[in-house]
């Protein structure tokens, strides 16, 4: 999943998620589209684990959700 814009203001941007990161993973599920996203998120209301692609590097980032 293509992050497209984020809000700076946001979590995700605060745990440094940006604007065309790819989504690979979250909560250790793969997410090859968004509704894979959603489900994954779902299973986890405290944080989001994130396996993120920037520029050829992987990464992983931890967003709070509450």
């Amino acid at each position: 999943v293509v992050v497209t814009q984020i809000d700076l203001r946001s979590r995700a941007a605060t745990a440094g998620l940006e604007a065309h990161d790819v989504i690979l993973e979250a909560n250790r599920t793969q997410t090859p589209n968004v509704e894979a996203l959603e489900r994954a998120l779902r299973k986890e209301p405290q944080r989001a684990l994130l396996l993120v692609s920037r520029r050829g590097v992987t990464s992983f980032l931890v967003v709070p959700r509450a």
